[in-house]
């Protein structure tokens, strides 16, 4: 910074941010935010809690709102506190624990053609919107578009969501036609590095 009749002056600035674990037990203030599928919890000096109501934060956990699984943290800056660092948790969509997850609604079948495969998995009502943004599905089933052989299942991870169980399916391989008289003839169709 320059000052007038003095010249440069060098100046450090500093952010009295926190990362939660240099703060007394006793003395911090839990807080969360529950935004669509994730949820953010973090702490502060119990002195510093209504910075942190006040940018949009309530006290609490993020486990007490039903956000089981831990998925990573980032660094968050609240007015007149600074950057603090924050857990962010998800609701997972483990088949162990999908009835857990559900709010009310029947589960929605949704799916995706892919090549020669089809990728079909249930999610409950409430989340199909956001799922279908994350992955691109549409709501139906494989079988409505003639894939009816079930060949392997996956696990996708659903960016902030979790994870998303889905079945494989394929087309099932028609019987072996000939014309009467025909010759028979052998047909295939190279796709990337495979011959079909």
């Amino acid at each position: 910074m320059e000052i007038p009749e003095v010249g440069d002056v060098p100046l450090t600035i500093y952010n009295r941010g926190y990362n939660g674990d240099k703060i007394e037990a006793s003395k911090y203030y839990t807080f969360h935010q529950s935004k669509a599928f994730a949820c953010f919890e973090g702490k502060v000096p119990a002195a510093d809690a209504k910075w942190a109501n006040k940018a949009g934060f309530s006290a609490g956990t993020c486990l007490a709102d039903g956000f089981t699984k831990d998925v990573g943290a980032k660094s968050v800056n609240i007015p007149k506190i600074g950057d603090v660092t924050v857990s962010v948790w998800s609701k997972g969509w483990e088949a162990e624990n999908k009835k857990e997850v559900k709010v009310g609604g029947a589960d929605v079948a949704l799916y995706k053609t892919e090549l020669f495969a089809c990728l079909e998995g249930d999610v409950p009502s409430e989340f199909v919107t956001e799922v279908a943004k994350f992955t691109g599905f549409a709501q139906g089933k494989c079988s409505d578009e003639g894939y009816t052989v079930e060949i392997g299942q996956k696990s996708l991870d659903v960016p902030v969501i979790g994870d998303f169980e889905v079945a494989i399916y394929r087309k099932a391989l028609e019987e072996n036609k000939q014309m009467e008289g025909a010759a028979p003839v052998r047909l295939y169709k190279t796709e990337l590095f495979a011959c079909l």
